[in-house]
């Protein structure tokens, strides 16, 4: 997987959980047949199926009930990006086009929900543990959302409305990953506390870090995440901060003309970095990788946790 040919020992272990989410969904209904090889053929990154498996490698534990619980933590996030993609009207996803766009909002929606069933299904029979704590997750997910959609074009939006946010719609389902390999390695109690803060930070983390790159990114991909948030109204770390620096309120001025002058949108991005925008949201990330590192060497001595280490740095040292 192009995504993981800089990291080593994890791309066979994802493909297997790939082959177990192929199988899940190869029953399904033949109107939804198209819909589902179209998300199959996509290239996703797999990182919360990655996040399971090495949190599952501090203990013992059997891979192939750890690939499953893996495979429907992606298959649940498969539906909520769907969801997404409707809220947002994406074009693509995944480097292709998104279902709402393909298919239509309706067949979306019901392919979302059906997804969610799946996942559920997938855990239910020797899972159990796992469903309550997943279900949580969900409702946080769905929290984040909500929380989102309510703050759109508000300029006045102040950072702890934004951790708000993507708390729910990122970190939690990190820490989800993380708790489930966890459980399943049989962690002490105290140990998986720990799991589930370190995944919290880490999710913060790489989500800020995911907004600094719209910001900052390549040349193929400056702007381009950045400008669809900014049409939608999606204010996200760097514009905030960006927003507080602006002592003449161009920043502000620019993103009420967003409406009817999109010419603006480049302005606004080097102004964001002009501001130190995305300077201050890096710093904000550090910390919390700094914080998901302190909460991760309390679980367990150096050896053990030296692969969770290493993925957590990978996935957010990242440039890409």
């Amino acid at each position: 997987m192009e995504f993981w040919k800089d990291y080593n020992g994890l791309g066979s272990e994802i493909e297997y959980v790939k082959n177990i989410i192929k199988e899940n969904l190869s029953d399904s209904p033949l109107y939804m047949k198209d819909i589902i090889n179209h998300i199959l053929e996509a290239k996703g990154k797999f990182i919360r199926a990655a996040l399971v498996i090495e949190s599952a490698s501090l203990g013992k534990s059997d891979f192939k009930r750890v690939a499953e619980i893996a495979a429907a933590i992606e298959i649940l996030h498969l539906a909520t990006l769907i969801h997404d993609d409707i809220i947002d009207e994406a074009i693509m996803r995944r480097g292709t086009e998104s279902i709402q766009h393909r298919y239509g909002k309706d067949k979306a929606v019901v392919c979302g929900d059906y997804l969610f069933a799946k996942s559920f299904s997938l855990l239910s029979s020797d899972y159990q543990e796992h469903m309550k704590y997943l279900s949580k997750g969900v409702e946080k997910i769905c929290l984040g959302e909500i929380y989102q959609q309510t703050n759109r074009f508000n300029t006045q939006l102040t950072v702890r409305q934004y951790l708000r946010t993507i708390s729910g719609k990122t970190a939690a389902l990190f820490a989800m990953c993380l708790y489930a390999g966890g459980l399943e390695a049989k962690l002490k109690k105290a140990q998986l506390k720990n799991l589930i803060r370190c995944g919290y930070a880490m999710g913060m983390s790489f989500q800020i870090i995911d907004d600094c790159l719209d910001y900052n990114g390549t040349d193929l991909t400056i702007g381009k995440s950045a400008k669809k948030d900014l049409l939608q109204g999606y204010y996200t770390l760097p514009l905030i901060y960006a927003i507080d620096n602006d002592q003449n309120e161009v920043l502000s001025e620019k993103l009420e003309l967003l409406a009817e002058e999109s010419f603006e949108l480049d302005k606004i991005i080097q102004l964001v970095n002009q501001l130190d925008g995305v300077v201050k949201s890096k710093a904000v990330a550090e910390k919390y990788i700094n914080r998901a590192d302190k909460y991760l060497m309390l679980v367990d001595d150096k050896e053990n946790i030296i692969k969770l280490r290493k993925l957590m740095q990978f996935l957010l040292k990242r440039n890409y």
